[in-house]
């Protein structure tokens, strides 16, 4: 593919986000506020050559929490805490593990208890990472992975328009580990920050901010579309929290 034919491609957009005049105000204001919607050419992925990488996913990766359990209440099993975080900070919003995992805690939005174990502290589903955007003047909405609107594809659109997107995933799935595999549900969460697509424009992966993998620097984590599809996709209880608009200021 040659220059001119790789501008033409353009992310598909998603009707439900976009009709209105706010969205498109919205999607300016992320443009000038510094999102980027062009792709960074990259020769580094794994099995894409080369690779253009959407959604600031590296530019950003510093700003964001790859290591879950800091905070001062001692739960280490919040990764939905932390996503809800890091979605929030590309959303321009102040917004720690530690501040976010207080809020939650107050709120009653969270798994907790003092008497509960580390690792069992921090929990959240669904509904309560959705409550926690609203506190923090965010609306968003979840999508089943097997649904159409929680797809690979729809994931893709989402973070490649400028919207915060977390996941839920199966943890043993994602990184071969068989030890986090369990039954096989999504026990995981985890920040999706930038797409992969080859040349031609066919989506080959993602890049995602993972706050589980302790001791390794995952902030800008490459995840293949396959191992998405066996770690997302084909997942029970997988799904995807999207922010109802454009929101990303980075």
């Amino acid at each position: 593919m040659n220059e001119l034919e790789f501008e033409r491609y353009q992310p598909e957009i998603v009707p439900d986000f976009h009709e209105s005049n706010e969205a498109m105000e919205v999607k300016e204001w992320n443009e000038a506020e510094g999102f980027n919607m062009q792709p960074d050419v990259r020769h580094d992925i794994p099995g894409v050559e080369p690779a253009f990488v959407y959604g600031n996913a590296y530019e950003v990766a510093d700003s964001l929490d790859d290591n879950q359990g800091d905070n001062s209440y001692n739960a280490e099993g919040n990764c939905g805490l932390v996503s809800t975080s890091n979605v929030l900070t590309l959303c321009g919003i102040e917004a720690d593990e530690e501040r976010i995992t207080g809020e939650a805690i107050e709120n009653q939005l969270c798994n907790y208890s003092p008497f509960l174990p580390p690792e069992s502290r921090g929990g959240v589903n669904d509904t309560q990472i959705i409550e926690l955007f609203k506190l923090n003047g965010v609306e968003a909405t979840a999508f089943p992975a097997k649904s159409e609107e929680g797809s690979c594809e729809a994931v893709a659109r989402y973070v490649e328009e400028g919207h915060g997107v977390a996941i839920g995933i199966n943890a043993g799935y994602a990184w071969q580990s068989l030890a986090g595999v369990n039954d096989g549900s999504a026990n995981h969460e985890i920040t999706v920050t930038g797409t992969v697509r080859d040349e031609a424009g066919r989506l080959q992966g993602f890049i995602v901010c993972d706050s589980g993998l302790i001791g390794e620097d995952s902030s800008a984590r490459f995840m293949s579309l396959e191992t998405m599809e066996d770690a997302y996709e084909d997942v029970p209880g997988a799904s995807a929290v999207v922010t109802n608009e454009a929101l990303r200021a980075c």
